[in-house]
């Protein structure tokens, strides 16, 4: 399975602004397209319970695209769950790619937080890597990574100016 991660950081990798969950309005109208066309183009997006709860009041669920939250409770989202719309794990990285596999997809779209792009980095599972940089500083704040990722190597794919402000985005793969 083709997994295209993506991320929107500040200059000094961070995902978040201090103690807040979410990117907030730190990222840039850019930005936000790219993620929509990105989002557009999958019809498997995976993220983390930290990220499904920023965005559950705005979330857009549609039958033909199957959103799915690694969460250690998936009997908490019960009510929140929607076979083959919306769904709730404990799998691992490993186990879930493994069983989507098997029900016929292709590739997924993971959207974060920080343990969840570590996890699937961890295990190999990332093929590309798109990651916005916003020109921010935040003093604290959610690292992209957490501290127990091994070292990968990246090949630059693409980079692309996104405005006036110095928004940058970078597309690499992942490995060599």
């Amino acid at each position: 399975m083709i997994i295209i991660m993506s991320a929107v950081t500040s200059i000094n990798g961070k995902i978040t602004e201090g103690t807040k969950v979410g990117t907030g309005s730190w990222i840039s109208n850019e930005d936000q397209d790219h993620l929509s066309k990105l989002v557009a183009k999958h019809n498997l997006i995976v993220f983390g319970r930290k990220t499904y709860e920023k965005i559950r009041p705005n979330i857009k669920l549609h039958p033909a695209k199957l959103r799915v939250v690694l969460t250690s409770n998936p009997s908490q989202y019960k009510n929140d769950s929607k076979k083959g719309v919306l769904e709730f794990t404990n799998e691992s990285p490993k186990e879930l790619v493994l069983r989507l596999e098997k029900e016929g997809f292709k590739s997924m779209l993971l959207l974060g937080g920080g343990f969840t792009y570590t996890s699937f980095l961890r295990d190999d599972l990332v093929s590309e890597i798109y990651l916005t940089i916003e020109p921010q500083i935040f003093t604290q704040g959610i690292n992209l990574f957490s501290d127990e990722l091994v070292k990968k190597r990246l090949r630059l794919l693409d980079h692309k100016l996104l405005n006036k402000q110095g928004t940058i985005l970078v597309h690499y793969k992942v490995g060599l």
